[in-house]
């Protein structure tokens, strides 16, 4: 009887560890945020407003935002530059299957990127003092590599 009531506290306490330990998903996305760092990308969990098609509505995502911050302010961007990867009535084409809520010109090497990674994306934000992507990390270290890219790409450009 002694036996069995310490296999059952044993098989409970472990029970116990394993229900503590983080998933497998919760190890990728861990190891994708701390990829980001290298790149001096921080991360942050963040609620996006994504409009729909007509631009009367939004939608509210929970997404992680990577930032890339600026080393100094950019004073020509007054108002919050958005790209998204669905089409918005009043919004430019940026390339196929990107729209922005200005007219902007990116390069090929960024169409690229958006091309290779944006499927995961949500929309990418461009401000004044940082450029910012919501997306799904639903990717590779490879990808936070090619994100950080296209994020330092956008940050000379716009």
């Amino acid at each position: 009887m002694t036996i069995v009531i310490l296999v059952f506290i044993t098989l409970s306490l472990m029970g116990s560890v394993m229900w503590i330990m983080p998933s497998k998903r919760d190890k990728e996305k861990m190891s994708l945020r701390m990829a980001a760092r290298q790149y001096q990308l921080t991360v942050q969990l963040m609620k996006v407003e994504i409009p729909d098609k007509w631009d009367k509505t939004t939608e509210s995502i929970d997404s992680c935002a990577y930032r890339l911050h600026r080393v100094k302010e950019k004073k020509s961007i007054t108002s919050v530059i958005r790209l998204l990867p669905k089409e918005i009535w009043k919004y430019n084409l940026v390339c196929d299957g990107w729209w922005s809520s200005e007219s902007i010109e990116i390069s090929e090497q960024s169409i690229n990127h958006l091309k290779q990674i944006g499927t995961s994306i949500d929309s990418i934000e461009v401000s004044s003092n940082s450029i910012t992507c919501f997306w799904q990390e639903r990717a590779s270290k490879e990808d936070v590599a090619t994100l950080a890219s296209l994020l330092n790409e956008l940050k000379e450009v716009i």
